[in-house]
This record gives structure tokens, C-alpha cells and sequence, in this order.
């Protein structure tokens, strides 16, 4: 969500947005963020409305004409101070390894997660729903549940901001720590959403997001293993 290019037309950008994301898009510049409710906005308040996927065939967008301008979502003013005094020093790694029920071949299992385990790290679960298995697994491996107590993506991208990198399959959570610079490993199925394009191990939208893709015959595991070998590696 960067509207910095229409910001640049002589006028009033504004933008209906789902509650829980409210306080992401009433923190960016160039915008008014509307709560999005059950009856569409009248057609007289504004001369011209275009739904937000279509922004990029309109204003005839490439990947080449992105700035890759990250971070572009920004902190409120108490910022991550609640999450970091909670948290402490030390590496400190964030996950989620389960998205959208509609598409779950995108979902790992939490169990798939655990070799991050080896990192001497804080690890922190950002899922918002969470099994009761689950629930115990985490508790069981001294991973804390943050996420369940989230009550918007406010608490997320503070959450993110107190930590040092996130592991996620493709979920929003994804997107918004890559809009906050935060050093992000994206684990993708194949075939990926198109917004990940093909054969890339990088974002154009994300400059410090990796992408690691799932080949042929291979586990969720084993995925997650390389990554905790890279993170071991540089951090």
C-alpha cells in the first residue's frame, strides 16, 4: 500500500479500508484512510473510484517504474516499546505458518517450523488463529503467542518492528513486514500467487524480503531448515 504516485495528482486520495487495517493506512502519507462499511461510499464524494488492484493497469504501473521504497508503513509514536521491554535482547525471529483458508496449499503446519528452534533465538509466533493443538506445541517449545492477542495489524507491524526477521508462508503478514523493511524469508508453494512472479528468489516490491521456493518433491521442513541455516549465517 504505497500511494506516494497519487498522492502526486492535484486532490484528495482517500481509501476504504477493512477496521483491522485502519491504523496501517491512517499512519501513511498522501492518504485518508475511510473505515470500510456495509453500504458503499456515496458516488458524489469523490469524481473519480478505483478499486485498489486495478491502481496498477490504470496508472499504466510496470515492476521496473517501482521505487521499492520500503519502509513505507510507519510506526505510531509509541512505536514497538511494549513488545521490545517484553522481549528483551537477543536475536529475536517471528513466524507464521499458516494463511488464508482458501487457498491452504499455500499453509505449512507449525510442526514444519520447529528447526528454527536450533537458532539461539526468542521465537514468536504472529498468527492470529491458532489451534488448541497448536497452542500447546508452542507452550511445549517456549515459543510465545503473540499473535492471538493481536487486535489489528496496529499490534503486527509493532510486534514486527520489535524483532530482528520474520518466517512466513504468503500471508499478509508477509507483505506488511516487507513494507517495514524487516528482514523477511517468504517460503512459497508452487505455482505462487502471480504477485511473487516466477523463478525469483526476490521482491520488487520488498527489497529485504527473500523468497524461497518449494521444489518438486520437497517437505515444508526442509525449507525451513535451509532458512534457519541463512539466519544462523548472517545474524
Amino acid at each position: 500500500m504505497s500511494f506516494n504516485t497519487l498522492a502526486r495528482f492535484d486532490g484528495r486520495v482517500s481509501i476504504e479500508c477493512p477496521t483491522p487495517v485502519l491504523p496501517l493506512v491512517s499512519a501513511m502519507s498522501g492518504v485518508e484512510a475511510i473505515t470500510a462499511r456495509s453500504r458503499p461510499v456515496a458516488e458524489d464524494t469523490f469524481d473519480c473510484y478505483v478499486p485498489l488492484l486495478s491502481l496498477p493497469h490504470v496508472l499504466d504501473f510496470r515492476a521496473a517504474d517501482l521505487p521499492a521504497t520500503c519502509p513505507y508503513v510507519l510506526a505510531t509514536p509509541s512505536g514497538d516499546s511494549s513488545f521490545s521491554a517484553r522481549w528483551g535482547n537477543g536475536l529475536k525471529i517471528g513466524l507464521i505458518w499458516s494463511g488464508s483458508a482458501f487457498d491452504r496449499t499455500r499453509n505449512a503446519d507449525l510442526a514444519h517450523f520447529l528447526p528454527l528452534l536450533d537458532l539461539n533465538a526468542k521465537l514468536v509466533s504472529l498468527q492470529k488463529e491458532v489451534a488448541q493443538d497448536e497452542e500447546q506445541q508452542l507452550s511445549d517449545h517456549g515459543i510465545e503467542n503473540a499473535g492471538s492477542a493481536f487486535r489489528h495489524f496496529g499490534d503486527t507491524r509493532d510486534a514486527i518492528l520489535a524483532l530482528d526477521a520474520v518466517v512466513t508462508v504468503d500471508t499478509a503478514v508477509a507483505h506488511l513486514a516487507g513494507a517495514l523493511a524487516k528482514p523477511t524469508w517468504l517460503l512459497l508453494n508452487e505455482p505462487a500467487a502471480v504477485r511473487w512472479m516466477m523463478h525469483r528468489a526476490d521482491s520488487p516490491w520488498y527489497p529485504t524480503m527473500r523468497i524461497r521456493r518449494k521444489h518438486e518433491g520437497e517437505h515444508w521442513r526442509e525449507m525451513v531448515i535451509d532458512v534457519t541455516r541463512e539466519i544462523a549465517r548472517e545474524m
